[in-house]
């Protein structure tokens, strides 16, 4: 059972860390993108 607990949680923790790697990246991206075409 404490397997299961412990998979669940890395689990959960590798989506969370995903979730806001792919949100910063994005926001990258668009920060370029309104970089570029201001200049």
């Amino acid at each position: 059972m404490l397997e299961l607990i412990e998979i669940s949680r890395l689990f959960l923790a590798s989506l969370a860390a995903s979730g806001v790697a792919g949100w910063y990246s994005f926001d990258v991206v668009e920060y370029f993108k309104n970089s570029k075409s201001e200049e």
